[in-house]
């Protein structure tokens, strides 16, 4: 199984992402993922509180690398604060992953807008939602997933996944960029087993995805009770440059 390092990134005053990734590619680094950090969706609530809470850290950046390459001392040197989880992802998940991706982010502009749901969100998040610009909400964004599951429980996980693709990624797009298991760094160390990278059309069709009655059942079915902790942080695919990824003009 192919092996990666998953970093989250916060960046130093004065640096930028452009300039960090200006810094990692002239070294002739090419990220498979590469992201910038909008906002935590789901806090931690017993693992890497510390690590990835405390001092109230702002993540800027996430980029995962095969695990074999060393971040140069040009690259590190702009960090203030990083995390790392060592993880392995299926073959298929990896193989023509920029090919995969930009096939995801080019239906993305095509989607319609999505049909507003009773949101399950919360009132602080819902609202911070409503403040984006508009050109952000409509934006293709990602959601990475910190997942440690309660005994026994991880097959039934699965079975979430499962009614979750079946039923809600024909409806509003939300599609698997890779699942892998956590296999060392910090995230190993402080509990965490898999990590998991999923597309989303838009912030829109994520709320839109919230408030669903038939989400809302297929998560009380097999997701709840499944996880000792979760966290989920939004992110939004980033170019070389920093731009975002995958600008949609159609629904401005």
């Amino acid at each position: 199984m192919p092996e990666y390092s998953l970093h989250l990134l916060a960046l130093k005053p004065g640096y930028t992402i452009p300039t960090f990734l200006s810094t990692i590619h002239s070294n002739s680094i090419t990220p498979l993922v590469q992201a910038q950090v909008l906002r935590w969706i789901i806090l931690p609530q017993k693992q890497s509180t510390v690590p990835l809470l405390a001092h109230n850290v702002r993540w800027d950046l996430l980029l995962v690398v095969e695990r074999t390459v060393v971040l140069p001392t040009q690259a590190t040197s702009q960090v203030t604060a990083s995390w790392t989880a060592e993880i392995s992802l299926h073959p298929n998940d990896v193989k023509d992953y920029a090919t995969k991706n930009a096939k995801l982010l080019e239906a993305s502009k095509r989607s319609p807008p999505p049909t507003s749901g009773d949101s399950e969100m919360t009132t602080e998040l819902r609202d911070w939602l409503s403040h984006r610009p508009s050109a952000q909400q409509t934006h293709p964004i990602s959601m990475l997933n910190l997942l440690a599951f309660n005994p026994g429980r991880r097959e039934q996980y699965r079975q979430y996944g499962q009614a979750f693709g079946q039923a809600i990624t024909p409806k509003l797009g939300n599609s698997r960029k890779f699942m892998g298991n956590v296999i060392g760094g910090q995230g190993r160390e402080e509990g965490w087993e898999e990590v998991l990278l999923v597309h989303n059309h838009s912030l829109g069709h994520f709320a839109a995805m919230s408030g669903d009655p038939e989400f809302l059942a297929i998560n009380k079915k097999f997701r709840l009770g499944t996880l000792k902790d979760t966290a989920i942080l939004c992110v939004m695919d980033v170019g070389g440059d920093g731009k975002p990824l995958g600008q949609s003009t159609s629904r401005l």
